[in-house]
């Protein structure tokens, strides 16, 4: 019998509702849970149940895409489509023969950015997302597949940002090295008795935290004691847009933090290395309106330089 050649598939864009979104990345996550049993003292498991599964999605993109469609809290989809380029030739086809995976009828998904991370003063501000995956009704799984699909254009993006100065207090300072966002968001879902697979999902909160490293241990000293303290002013970290012609511009994106802490975190010193001391902001709600996220987010501002 003659052999049957695998294919080879590639990275396509994502549709998240009515965007198509260039991605970096996306790992589907079966979440298969796998229940091994075993009883009356044998030493090791004699039977094994597939308990269902809380299938999910990871997907690494550019923060300002992510953040235009998702926001800091959470995004309900009902429409949800990941493609899988197929390779014919060793080219990547023009034709519609891709793989695509879709939401099955009456099932949804919600995202939520988990992470945004800079790891160096050029490299691009990217966004990790959460996809978790409802099924309509328990029992059917939320994701679809079909064969001979076609790629559609990218609709929103690609927005290149790099990190830019910050301020404090009304002063902007130079010197960031890296900018790494934890947004604790939690997305918890719910699966009932007799079920396989999640059916509901709530979005329970976050708790916004940045962590940065700077080029100047002294300045460091300057803007917060020892211990840390509660933030005196707005703190606002920009990121810088780039044009069509891939140059830097005067315009971003600032996330302002008008309440919180700035603490203090290392400031490491080696033989012949520079210190690259960090901090860290943590954002608060402001109490008559904690349902309001702590973090503001405004485009088209003019970037400190």
């Amino acid at each position: 019998m003659p052999l049957t050649l695998s294919q080879e598939y590639s990275l396509a864009p994502l549709k998240l509702n009515a965007a198509v979104l260039p991605v970096l990345s996306v790992s589907p996550s079966p979440g298969t849970i796998l229940d091994p049993f075993g009883h009356s003292g044998n030493e090791f498991a004699t039977h094994q149940r597939i308990a269902g599964a809380e299938p999910a999605l990871d997907v690494t993109m550019l923060f300002q895409d992510a953040f235009a469609l998702i926001g800091w809290k959470s995004l309900k989809l009902t429409t949800l489509e990941v493609y899988a380029a197929k390779y014919v030739d060793s080219i990547r086809s023009a034709s519609s023969v891709h793989h695509r995976k879709a939401l099955a009828v009456d099932a949804i998904g919600y995202a939520t950015i988990q992470s945004v991370s800079c790891g160096g003063p050029r490299a691009l501000a990217i966004a990790e997302v959460r996809i978790v995956l409802l099924s309509s009704d328990g029992q059917t799984h939320p994701l679809v597949d079909a064969d001979n699909a076609a790629i559609p254009a990218v609709t929103t993006g690609p927005t290149l940002q790099t990190l830019a100065p910050f301020s404090y207090n009304g002063t902007d300072y130079s010197g960031l090295q890296s900018l790494q966002i934890d947004t604790g968001n939690r997305m918890e879902v719910t699966t009932h008795g007799g079920m396989r697979y999640p059916t509901l999902a709530t979005y329970l909160g976050g708790q916004w935290e940045a962590r940065a490293s700077l080029g100047d241990p002294a300045l460091l000293a300057t803007l917060f004691s020892e211990l840390g303290s509660s933030l005196a002013g707005n703190f606002d970290f920009y990121l810088r847009n780039f044009d069509a012609n891939d140059l830097g511009t005067v315009t971003g994106t600032r996330m302002r933090i008008a309440r919180g802490a700035a603490i203090p975190e290392q400031i490491p010193l080696s033989h012949l290395e520079l210190s690259r001391p960090g901090f860290r902001v943590s954002a608060l709600a402001n109490p008559s309106t904690p349902g309001t996220h702590p973090v503001v987010v405004a485009t088209g501002q003019t970037v400190p330089t």
